[in-house]
């Protein structure tokens, strides 16, 4: 379900959005109406007490201690509710961008069957590299993508539009990739079902929010970087001609 997607069915509608870093956990009761902007009626920050200490299993039962508080706090406030979209940052999610290319010195017809094929190919490898970056074969059964988009599709340098069935000598494909562990997002669910009755649940990383509610807000500036600082980790996002070309998370 797209983050922006409140209105398909209901005419107003009661949301819950969280916002799930390494150091903090934020969470607020948002309002859509059909036709008025979205009125925020309670938003609270709980933050994740530091402790160098403090990684991995003990990291994430810190922050579901915080999240339990803010659930508590905000169940005060929020009738019924109709969906629950999580937004997490590192290190809950683990994002790439990427540009797919082929080259060929005589041309080829570009179709969907090809493109979605350098597509899958570079998500099996995203996920290869994740489990030998963390040296834990055991993680390879926790994966679950959240987030697949192709940022543009050009053809021998050009963006365009509709690239099926036309022919190029070089496609070039930006992908932003995202992936968490199963295990991590059931936990967090469970710990907000335990005071919402809510079943229809939506996972986002921030890295991919930030960057629409910034591209649609200045619609003007297509180039510029975003930083978000939280706890012990920075994510840099790199935009140009409003397309997401880089990101990093430091350390």
């Amino acid at each position: 379900m797209s983050f922006f997607s409140f209105l398909s069915h209901e005419k107003e509608k009661k949301v819950l959005v969280f916002d799930i870093s390494s150091g903090t956990v934020g969470g607020a009761i948002v309002v859509f109406g059909e036709n008025s902007l979205p009125k925020v009626i309670k938003s609270k920050r709980e933050i994740i007490p530091f402790n160098i200490n403090v990684y991995g299993k003990k990291l994430q039962s810190s922050t579901v201690v915080a999240l339990k508080r803010l659930c508590k706090d905000l169940s005060y406030h929020s009738g019924k509710i109709s969906e629950v979209h999580l937004v997490l940052s590192s290190p809950w999610v683990n994002s790439e961008t990427k540009i797919l290319s082929t080259k060929s010195p005589k041309s080829f017809l570009v179709t969907k069957s090809f493109i979605d094929a350098l597509v899958d190919e570079e998500e099996k490898s995203f996920e290869k590299k994740f489990v030998t970056d963390q040296n834990k074969p055991e993680l390879k059964k926790d994966i679950i993508q959240i987030e697949k988009s192709m940022t543009d599709i050009r053809l021998n340098g050009y963006s365009v539009e509709n690239p099926i069935n036309n022919k190029a000598n070089i496609i070039e494909v930006p992908i932003f990739s995202s992936i968490a562990l199963k295990s991590v997002i059931k936990e967090f669910q469970k710990t907000i079902r335990d005071t919402f009755l809510v079943s229809n649940f939506s996972v986002h990383s921030m890295s991919i929010v930030s960057f629409l509610f910034l591209r649609d807000i200045f619609e003007h500036n297509t180039d510029f970087s975003f930083i978000n600082v939280h706890g012990e980790v920075t994510e840099i996002l790199a935009v140009s001609k409003n397309h997401l070309s880089g990101l990093s998370v430091i350390p």
